[in-house]
């Protein structure tokens, strides 16, 4: 089983949303005190700081009590995960708007009408409507729906449902091979002459580039908004162009019934010594 995140975002009034933003700022103060009492303490299970901060945390901070023990396991798994060298050498800080968990006791879908409900410091929100694309209220509808992140950006709510769904059996017994050479010019060229040219990746790297350089010498309010605006304009045109020239690759290994084989680039940005104009370009390659 896999598990992918699905974005909604949350089409709410403007009481909804007001307790939505009162509800992060609340939980995040209190993940923030769940912190430093884990961080004084040393004690980073989940067990050990559920037992150590739930009652005041619950009685200062008046969070309900799922609530509560969500934001006492999102404390721990910020101490818990990542790279186990550096997972406790400082203390965790949560911003007013770091996203916070909900799962099927606190957070409801109606995804027929395209509405969920959810809980709030103020009461339950119900009926709070959302949109997604087809796909997306698709994937909802036929998988099960596990823990989702109530999260702010730009100015909007959404939230992050993860849902799991069933790989695909690998096959073990391929015919053979299909080797995918990959490059910053040509995005990916496969061993049977197929070509995937970064022509037109570059230019809109090249253009974002030169707007960026002109706006940030502006500094002007309308620039700096222009530059937020377009902030990840490039990041998810980027993500787009990889992801449709990787499935094009899968399924062509699928019909041939060949294994993939591709060269290991870990580590290429510190072994490559480059002039300081092909940095940037070595930098944002998207070889992952």
């Amino acid at each position: 089983m896999s598990k992918i995140v699905v974005p909604i975002k949350i089409n709410a009034n403007r009481k909804i949303t007001d307790d939505l933003g009162a509800t992060l700022r609340l939980c995040n103060a209190t993940a923030n005190y769940i912190s430093t009492v884990a961080w004084e303490t040393r004690e980073f299970s989940r067990f050990a700081i559920h037992r150590l901060t739930y009652s005041k945390a619950k009685e200062e901070f008046r969070l309900g009590a799922q609530a509560t023990v969500r934001t006492i396991a999102k404390v721990a798994d910020a101490y818990n995960s990542g790279d186990k060298k550096f997972r406790r050498t400082r203390k965790r800080q949560f911003s007013w708007s770091s996203a916070q968990p909900f799962d099927a006791r606190n957070m409801s879908w109606c995804l027929e009408a395209k509405t969920l409900s959810i809980w709030t410091i103020n009461g339950r929100a119900k009926s709070a409507p959302f949109v997604c694309a087809d796909w997306q209220l698709e994937l909802l509808k036929h998988t099960q729906i596990a823990e989702s992140d109530l999260v702010f950006r730009k100015g909007s709510f959404y939230v992050y449902a993860t849902i799991d769904v069933t790989d695909e059996i690998m096959n073990e017994s391929p015919d053979g091979f299909l080797g995918v050479d990959l490059g910053i010019i040509n995005i990916a060229t496969l061993s049977d002459g197929t070509n995937f040219s970064g022509k037109h990746l570059n230019h809109v790297r090249n253009r974002n580039m030169k707007l960026r350089c002109r706006l940030q010498k502006k500094g002007r309010r309308s620039a700096k908004r222009l530059l937020i605006k377009r902030s990840e304009c490039e990041a998810r045109f980027v993500k787009n162009t990889n992801h449709c020239i990787s499935k094009k690759i899968v399924t062509e290994a699928k019909r041939t019934g060949y294994a993939i084989a591709l060269e290991d680039l870990e580590g290429i940005r510190n072994r490559a010594r480059l002039p300081k104009p092909q940095r940037v370009a070595l930098n944002s390659w998207g070889f992952h």
